[in-house]
């Protein structure tokens, strides 16, 4: 996640209306939002990739104390209504820090600083490039040789090469 865009975005995107009046999160809650998200428990990546979609497309609620009041509102990680209004960010060669090695995808896409979108782009002048981009993904999923945590938000996977392209 790049957290600092994140935080920026969900105090951006987020408030709530309490008897006419329109409010901000708190700081606290804010940071209670991005902590749900960076510390998914690791249930398996199909799981905790389904989990991490729940709370990216749905929001989660928090409580919030007004005037005395407690009451549950949502925080909404992305706004899906004005698309406009996300920040989008591309990289190239993203290091990511595994438990036992350090992989560097060559295209990374966020929405609101969460990795939405992995790519692997080979060369065209080798004929089994698409094979290698799709068993990069795969090693880069894996516990051992991989950073899996990448994966966990991620919706898209695509393995381009200019004459090819695959998805998942």
């Amino acid at each position: 996640l790049l957290e600092n865009i994140l935080e920026d975005k969900l105090k951006e995107l987020n408030s709530f209306e309490y008897r006419g009046n329109r409010h901000n999160f708190s700081d606290g809650n804010i940071h209670a939002a991005i902590h749900t998200l960076k510390n998914l428990q690791d249930d398996g990546l199909v799981r905790t990739n389904e989990r991490a979609y729940d709370l990216i497309a749905l929001g989660k609620s928090f409580e919030e104390t007004i005037q005395g009041d407690k009451k549950s509102f949502t925080i909404k990680f992305i706004d899906w209504e004005n698309i406009n209004n996300n920040a989008f960010h591309v990289t190239d060669e993203f290091v990511v820090e595994g438990v036992n090695d350090t992989r560097r995808p060559d295209l990374v896409l966020f929405v609101n600083g969460i990795p939405f979108c992995v790519i692997e782009n080979k060369r065209r002048d080798k004929n089994s490039s698409i094979d290698e981009s799709i068993s990069q993904h795969t090693r880069n999923q894996g516990k051992e040789q991989g950073v899996p945590k990448l994966f966990y938000y991620n919706q898209l996977l695509l393995a381009v090469q200019p004459n090819e392209v695959k998805y998942g």
